[in-house]
């Protein structure tokens, strides 16, 4: 269990910095690791991130007096130890407890110790409570606050929350400048790397992308992109006639996908961050995808006019609570204050754009949001709809024809959780003036 100290390492300074992002902190880590250790390492943060609250819950009940303080040397190593004692087939009890123990402070051996001796013989246990539990922030290790959101357009809401408590899978999306779908099909079976073929959507899913991928997508021959963000893609590429403007646009996947489903129109894309925009020009380079036309520009101060497009798409920052597979820790840190500073940014974006459109004739505007909380999706397009009028277009009969699972708005709609596309859930409304 060479990857504990690292694993442990990690986490007790994501605890130390609750508002750092733990992929970046992850990310920089793993540079500076080498061997087979890394998947464990990974595996190991982010489950403990995943079932973090209900790891917290179940010290708590584990500990015969005071628990100890949240971040501390000690709860990190309870956590660390529980979650591969209780969600983990992979080590044997007995090693898990000692190699937990023997990373200890001394003050805290005697706890850890025992706590992680009780879960042992009480796993079973455990485990049929936390399955059968009635209480789904239990159940799952998520906030009753998006328990409430997501219950508001979910017709299965234990099975979505139990979607969401997955690791996630991740989506490569064939590039055909570089390669063809056959050859792909080869070339990721001989390296044992597809989960799941989606010729639908030109696409492979893999759960851990191995360096083999990572070599691929250098050689430009696929890249990145859930199949929720594809949803997207699709419906701007849909319905745009000559000209689109992709407003947020970095890192550009949506613009890659529109770009090669419609390599006849003129696409512009714009973000207001030129290291991004950079980025992304590096991307297209290597996707040989360079007549998109980029440029520096703040939605919030549209430095353009809206009526020289057709259709403009607005993938806008927002909570992101439609990416809990992938972002685990925001299963128990959006709060009601990250939702109103999102809603504030996105209703300033909305409002700045609408405010220069023409009715005669207007744009289509595509507003899109990974995320399923109301304030971000269909309650700020009722309050823009109170301000002026807006005409939304039906999308549904587009998004089902590939396999997504909808549940309508009046002004949009939701990507739910579909276990065939392994989706992050999306909120899309596409609507003129």
């Amino acid at each position: 269990m060479n990857f504990l100290p690292s694993a442990y390492r990690l986490l007790l300074s994501f605890y130390r910095r609750p508002t750092a992002n733990p992929k970046l902190q992850l990310d920089r880590w793993l540079r500076r690791e080498s061997g087979s250790d890394k998947s464990e390492i990974t595996r190991t943060v982010y489950g403990v991130l995943r079932k973090e609250s209900t790891l917290a819950r179940l010290i708590g009940s584990l500990a015969t007096g005071r628990p100890p303080k949240r971040g501390s040397a000690t709860d990190v190593l309870l956590k660390i130890g529980i979650y591969l004692l209780l969600f983990s087939e992979s080590y044997p009890e007995y090693t898990v407890v000692n190699e937990i123990v023997a990373l200890a402070p001394a003050h805290g051996k005697p706890l850890i110790n025992a706590l992680l001796r009780r879960a042992a013989s009480g796993k079973e246990a455990l485990r049929a409570d936390i399955s059968l539990n009635p209480d789904l922030s239990m159940r799952f290790s998520i906030s009753p606050l998006l328990i409430d959101r997501l219950s508001r357009i979910s017709d299965q809401l234990a099975d979505d929350l139990a979607y969401l408590d997955r690791e996630p899978v991740f989506h490569l999306r064939l590039n055909p400048r570089k390669s063809d779908w056959d050859s792909l099909c080869r070339l990721l079976q001989a390296e044992a790397e597809v989960v799941r073929e989606l010729p639908a959507l030109q696409s492979f899913a893999v759960v851990h992308p191995a360096r083999g991928v990572r070599s691929h997508i250098s050689q430009g021959l696929f890249y990145f992109q859930n199949t929720g963000s594809q949803a997207v893609a699709l419906v701007a590429a849909q319905n745009a006639r000559q000209q689109v403007l992709d407003a947020v646009a970095a890192p550009g996947s949506k613009s890659f996908t529109i770009r090669l489903l419609r390599p006849e129109l003129r696409l512009m894309a714009s973000d207001v961050h030129p290291g991004r925009l950079a980025l992304m020009r590096q991307a297209m380079t290597r996707l040989d995808l360079t007549d998109i036309e980029l440029f520096v520009g703040d939605l919030r101060r549209p430095a353009f006019r809206p009526s020289r497009f057709d259709l403009v798409l607005m993938d806008v920052p927002c909570t992101a609570s439609g990416t809990l597979r992938k972002n685990p820790d925001l299963k128990t840190r959006i709060d009601l204050d990250s939702i109103r500073e999102k809603t504030a940014l996105q209703r300033e974006m909305l409002q700045a754009l609408i405010a220069l459109v023409q009715p005669h004739p207007s744009p289509w505007i595509l507003y899109a949001v990974c995320s399923f909380i109301a304030e971000e999706t269909e309650e700020l397009l009722a309050e823009m709809n109170e301000r002026r009028a807006i005409e939304p277009r039906d999308l549904q009969p587009l998004l089902a024809a590939h396999g997504f699972r909808l549940r309508q708005g009046k002004f949009g709609c939701y990507l739910l959780p579909e276990t065939g596309l392994d989706n992050d859930l999306f909120y899309l409304s596409l609507f003129r003036i």
